[in-house]
């Protein structure tokens, strides 16, 4: 599957936007992870089930699992200015590995090629996320960065999810040790697995996410619904959510 839809309304500043961010191009993928497309039989009614104080983690959906995490999906965004101004693209690819049925990929590449700030500040940023299990939990995440001219870093995050104990290490320093009190995802697998969840319009739910060095609740409220009549497979509903 390939898009080519998503459009940032203001530009990519230069500080962090997020607590989920390690650098500036990560918010391309926060914005990705307020839009998701469903089908119409996704998108359920009833009461909310979970109250703002109550932070249970959200579950996948089984059911789901089959369309989330088929092994070979490909997006692609053009990253734009409003006005129209290509600034980059953003490419998100999940495939499936051979360590086993319940393990897959997920690779993100933020580019500025073909993009109007190519020549100016140059960025290449490949993010490699590898999940596992039931609930797609990251078990390993490598990125490798090339920004501007001169900044280039390497970080390499392990998740033992069963001991509650995460492992990263940037370039060439010594490794550091991280507790958390329960399963966690990273920026990447929170996005995908968001997709598979409940989506109760007024609800909001929760996905544990490791950021900061340590594990946070984050709060996704669904928005409602929209059609959206002008997409590569005609008009679809989407359910529209927002991490708080």
């Amino acid at each position: 599957m390939s898009l080519r839809t998503a459009r940032l309304e203001r530009p990519v500043r230069s500080t962090s936007t997020s607590s989920l961010m390690y650098r500036p191009w990560g918010v391309l993928v926060l914005t990705l992870f307020c839009w998701l497309l469903v089908g119409a039989s996704q998108a359920t009614e009833g009461p909310v089930s979970l109250k703002q104080n109550n932070l249970i983690p959200a579950k996948i959906d089984p059911a789901l699992l089959a369309i989330g995490y088929s092994g070979a999906e490909h997006l692609v965004y053009d990253i734009s200015w409003t006005g129209g101004i290509k600034i980059g693209e953003l490419h998100l690819e999940v495939t499936a590995l051979a360590e086993g049925p319940d393990h897959y990929q997920i690779k993100a590449l933020v580019t500025t090629r073909n993009g109007a700030l190519n020549l100016v500040y140059p960025v290449h940023d490949l993010h490699v996320t590898r999940v596992g299990g039931p609930q797609r939990l990251p078990y390993h995440y490598e990125v490798w960065q090339r920004e501007g001219y001169s900044y280039r870093a390497h970080r390499v995050t392990d998740y033992h999810q069963d001991e509650g104990l995460i492992v990263l290490q940037k370039n060439d320093k010594p490794a550091g040790e991280y507790r958390v009190d329960g399963p966690v995802n990273n920026e990447f697998s929170s996005f995908f697995n968001s997709r598979l969840m409940s989506f109760v319009p007024g609800a909001h739910f929760i996905v544990p996410t490791f950021a900061d060095k340590r594990r946070v609740p984050v709060v996704v409220n669904v928005v409602g619904i929209k059609e959206l009549s002008e997409t590569v497979f005609g008009s679809v509903r989407a359910v529209k959510i927002m991490p708080v």
